[in-house]
């Protein structure tokens, strides 16, 4: 089988478990969505939604949407096109890895600030201060990922390049 073969099956491969993880996120975050809203306070107590909680669920559910969306686009592209190395191609791998970069401080801001408006009251203590534990750090996997991801784009756009001169010489 001729290298070209392999990697358009790989890519359809990948193309149909992409699908499937961004259908199930979508199903997933939409029936979340349907329960939170159709499961009543308990009693005593009322549901306020607030800046801070709607941005720590929304932006990254958009964020991860989006990413996934561009993996596909890439995915397909890959499996029609002659060559991965266009233009289009490598907008998509930027725009993944500028997502990748921001997920984790937007996170760590959200959760912050989550935390601050809307603290987790786990008990007090002798003197009736009121204790709280925030797990809030950043561990710098996704800023990496994303700035891999960047370099492997600059890696297309230079061979895009390069073949662009290569194809003026001639």
């Amino acid at each position: 089988m001729s290298e070209m073969k392999k990697i358009k099956r790989v890519s359809s491969i990948l193309f149909g478990m992409v699908s499937v993880v961004l259908l199930h996120f979508i199903v997933r975050n939409v029936m979340d969505t349907v329960q939170m809203v159709n499961v009543p306070p308990p009693l005593g107590f009322e549901i306020t939604w607030n800046v801070p909680v709607a941005l720590s669920q929304i932006v990254p559910m958009l964020i991860m949407a989006v990413s996934l969306a561009m993996s596909l686009l890439l995915l397909h592209a890959i499996r029609k096109e002659e060559s991965p190395f266009h233009l289009a191609n490598v907008k998509r791998l930027k725009v993944i890895a500028a997502l990748l970069i921001v997920t984790e401080p937007l996170g760590f801001i959200a959760e912050r600030i989550f935390n601050r408006y809307n603290a987790i009251v786990i008990g007090a203590n002798e003197l009736g201060e009121i204790l709280l534990v925030v797990h809030t750090r950043l561990n710098g996997g996704a800023i990496t990922t994303g700035l891999i991801i960047y370099c492997i784009a600059l890696v297309f756009q230079y061979g895009i390049a390069l073949q662009t001169q290569v194809d003026e010489t001639l």
